[in-house]
């Protein structure tokens, strides 16, 4: 099911954005909560719509937004994961304890036999947040793309998390 009319999924973790921008505004910011039925999200850009510098201030609000949003999103799923659910407190305090002792060990093992092996942590190739503009260089309705790892809802959901001031 899609999750917005304003996100359009290119690839996993790839998106366009359908922007309303309304340039000339007192402070940069959501003019509204975004809804799933919302054809595009307005965002209101203190910069005047001058030698593109209120197409410079929306990629840089848009690029710190979903940076920040990420990091919530990214903390508050740590936190679940490691908040059991009540009465299985215990075993899964013991049994947590006992699988990093045998963790431990093992990479011990591991680096005693081959220096250079490294602990294996998972790759991910787009972890970061990246925002450039596709097209609306001069126009209202522009379309930005978007890098976010993670799903189209995770994305509206960090979108409809926002403050709107």
């Amino acid at each position: 099911m899609k999750a917005s009319s304003f996100i359009v999924q290119l690839r996993p973790g790839c998106f366009h954005l359908a922007v309303r921008a309304k340039p000339g505004a007192r402070t940069t910011a959501l003019a509204a909560r975004p809804q799933i039925i919302d054809d595009a999200l307005e965002v209101r850009v203190a910069a005047p719509p001058v030698d593109g510098k209120a197409n410079t201030e929306l990629i840089c609000f848009m690029q710190a937004l979903l940076e920040q949003q990420l990091s919530t999103l990214r903390k508050t799923q740590t936190q679940q994961k490691s908040c059991p659910a009540t009465g299985e407190e215990d075993a899964y305090s013991y049994q947590h304890y006992a699988n990093n002792n045998n963790k431990k060990e093992k990479v011990k093992k591991q680096s005693k036999k081959d220096p250079k092996a490294a602990v294996s942590q998972p790759n991910y190739a787009d972890e970061k947040v990246r925002v450039t503009l596709v097209s609306g260089l001069t126009s209202r309705n522009k379309v930005l793309m978007v890098t976010f790892p993670g799903t189209e809802e995770d994305l509206l959901e960090a979108l409809k998390s926002v403050d709107v001031s």
